[in-house]
């Protein structure tokens, strides 16, 4: 793993903004990749639809690769039906004392295409439970954001909404072959 930060500040695109570094500070490493998502598609697109979820395994695993498949085919689907070009995604795998993992996750669409979360969020739904057994949840009160690149006020709600994927807690609790976390390959434009 890497530094873990208490300092409840980062700097996105030139902003000074808050993160949830309250309980058990932040894996700098994973804030950053999770940032740099972010601003990819913020490069490509003026507006980017955020959506927050958790997935619950029903068995233990020794990779993610469930939720590698997940992402396929879901980036497929969404990309299909709203006629995408990219989809971006960011997971974190985590386990305390359960005796499974669990996912934290976040997608990023294009929000001039897809201005709403319902179908996105039925289509998680869909591929994870039907396809896969598993349970869901979608943090309330929103699991969703728009983020507008010359607002940058729109910034910071789900900045530090996504932060708490950055959480030292639940981390490093896995065989040796499996990631702590993953993405989409998007680089910036």
């Amino acid at each position: 793993m890497s530094h873990i930060s208490h300092s409840q500040i980062t700097n996105f695109m030139g902003h000074t903004l808050c993160v949830n570094s309250k309980a058990s500070g932040l894996y700098t490493n994973i804030l950053k990749r999770m940032l740099a998502k972010l601003e990819a598609m913020l490069s490509y697109h003026n507006k980017v639809l955020l959506i927050r979820f958790d997935l619950n395994q029903p068995d233990y695993t020794d990779d993610s690769k469930a939720v590698t498949v997940l992402f396929k085919l879901l980036s497929e689907s969404i990309k299909r039906e709203y006629e995408l070009k990219r989809v971006a995604y960011f997971w974190v795998r985590e386990q305390e004392k359960a005796k499974r993992q669990h996912y934290h996750c976040f997608i990023l669409v294009d929000g001039n295409k897809v201005q709403t979360s319902h179908k996105v969020i039925e289509k998680i739904r869909w591929y994870w439970t039907v396809q896969h057994d598993g349970g869901i949840h979608f943090p309330q009160p929103k699991c969703f954001h728009m983020l507008h690149r010359n607002k940058p006020e729109s910034f910071q709600d789900p900045i530090y909404h996504i932060s708490y994927l950055a959480k030292g807690r639940g981390k490093g609790y896995k065989p040796k072959q499996a990631k702590n976390y993953g993405s989409s390959r998007l680089k910036p434009k």
